[in-house]
């Protein structure tokens, strides 16, 4: 029997909060502390995530890797397009896992990771055209669709349909997608077949009181808008695409603060979280500080576990993303060895 990953959307509509680089070393992390098999999915046309496992590659192989020379076949991209034209033609994608996913992508500095692998995108395709098109294209083409009255049913199934035909989810502990910041027809593909979303952010007046617009607007204009406008069509229709949805019901995991300067008092916006109904107990306690080496390292295909620094005190990036990991895990009672990870947490990989 295969596993059943936890399927997890990493989101914010507000950018520069180190969304990227949190998707990145939670993924690295749940393998390094945990031992868990992860999947890391780009679905931000910026392909920030794609450019920083590309370089790890780089550093595995000795080979070089980028987006330019990525085969369209081994995009998110490619999987997106395939699921489109199947909305026009009725004819099911052929799709090799084997050849899409970059697998056993991480090399840290000391020492090879294996079970963690990606799907990259892609601002770089020309298949189909005498210029580079991307995520940003895909989206407005996905917009320029109609289909009567079952437009969003086809819209955003995309996701369902390649999930629920690949099987996917039984070769992972854990699928991590990076969703870009907008609320786009992409991300909402994303949330449809998701358990949960996690919501890294800073710490200000306007972030805070933004959270629970955002919260509301995933919960109740997306989610169950869908499931109401097509109550029908997933009670009634026999389809395995429908039914994967139906077995889906994105929850908030949590809203975890990132990018605090040590010097900055961001209680009472944490507080302003707190109160709200909603969202009590949803704030995680443990915080990301800020540190020049976290997105720097990050760029060059280097996790937070493998940042070689002299001194690793309670601000250092292991020991934060380290202890926000082993939250995210009890709070999905998941199984692992406690005591293990938080030694592997001081372990420098």
């Amino acid at each position: 029997m295969g596993k059943n990953a936890k399927i997890i959307s990493i989101i914010n509509y507000k950018g520069g909060v180190g969304k990227t680089t949190s998707t990145f070393n939670i993924g690295v992390g749940l393998k390094h502390l945990a031992n868990k098999k992860v999947l890391l999915i780009d679905l931000d046309p910026q392909c920030s995530l794609s450019t920083i496992c590309l370089k790890a590659l780089t550093r595995r192989t000795g080979e070089i890797n980028n987006l330019k020379n990525l085969p369209i076949e081994r995009t998110i991209n490619f999987v997106i397009k395939k699921y489109l034209e199947q909305t026009i033609t009725g004819d099911k994608p052929i799709l090799n896992l084997g050849d899409l996913i970059i697998k056993n992508f991480y090399k840290g500095k000391k020492y090879n990771l294996d079970d963690i692998d990606v799907i990259c995108a892609t601002m770089f395709d020309d298949t189909s055209s005498d210029y580079y098109k991307g995520l940003d294209d895909l989206e407005i083409e996905i917009a320029s669709y109609h289909f009567g009255d079952k437009t969003r049913l086809q819209q955003l199934t995309l996701f369902s349909r390649f999930f629920s035909d690949t099987n996917i989810m039984n070769e992972y502990d854990f699928i991590l997608f990076d969703c870009p910041p907008a609320n786009n027809l992409i991300t909402q593909n994303a949330l449809m077949i998701s358990d949960y979303y996690l919501i890294p952010t800073i710490m200000d007046e306007m972030s805070s009181n933004g959270i629970f617009h955002f919260n509301s607007l995933i919960q109740n204009t997306l989610l169950n808008g869908f499931k109401q406008q097509y109550s029908t069509e997933l009670q009634t229709f026999n389809a395995p695409f429908l039914d994967f949805i139906k077995g889906k019901d994105a929850k908030l995991l949590g809203v975890f603060e990132t990018l605090k300067k040590t010097q900055v008092d961001t209680n009472q916006y944490r507080r302003m979280i707190n109160r709200v109904s909603n969202l009590t107990d949803c704030l995680f306690e443990e915080v990301i500080y800020h540190h020049k080496d976290t997105a720097k390292s990050a760029g060059n295909g280097v996790s937070a576990f493998s940042i070689d620094l002299p001194e690793k005190g309670e601000y250092a990036p292991d020991t934060c993303y380290g202890n926000l990991i082993i939250s995210i895990l009890n709070k999905l009672n998941i199984e692992f060895n406690i005591e293990k990870a938080n030694q592997r947490i001081k372990i420098f990989c």
